[in-house]
């Protein structure tokens, strides 16, 4: 296997394993967190992280969308193609309205239009 070849093998198993990790987090009982709600919640939340950030450097390690679906559906066999694709382009294009989203706070901020 060539760097890229486990360059690209590394950023796919890094897609299934935060989708496992996330699908095993969102599915469980609340008897795993011990009831606790806030619990749930940072779980929920870092798991949702890692889930987009293995996606993320997927994209930038120039993994095929294909193979990244394959990865999402193979680590959450509850998302279907059609899912994990919008989840892609979610992703792709999270930074994009992060900055929108921050110059539009910076320009109220400063009061400019």
């Amino acid at each position: 296997m060539g760097t890229d070849d486990s360059i690209l093998h590394d950023a796919w198993l890094a897609v299934v394993r935060a989708a496992a990790d996330h699908r095993r987090i969102t599915s469980a009982g609340d008897e795993v967190f011990y009831g606790d709600l806030t619990l749930r919640g940072t779980a929920d939340t870092h798991a949702w992280a890692e889930l987009l950030r293995a996606i993320r450097s997927a994209l930038d390690a120039a993994t095929g969308q294909e193979e990244i679906v394959d990865a999402l559906c193979s680590g959450d066999p509850r998302l279907d193609v059609v899912g994990a694709s919008e989840l892609i382009d979610w992703a792709r294009t999270r930074d994009e309205r992060l900055r929108e989203l921050n110059a539009r706070l910076l320009r109220g901020l400063l009061g400019e239009d």
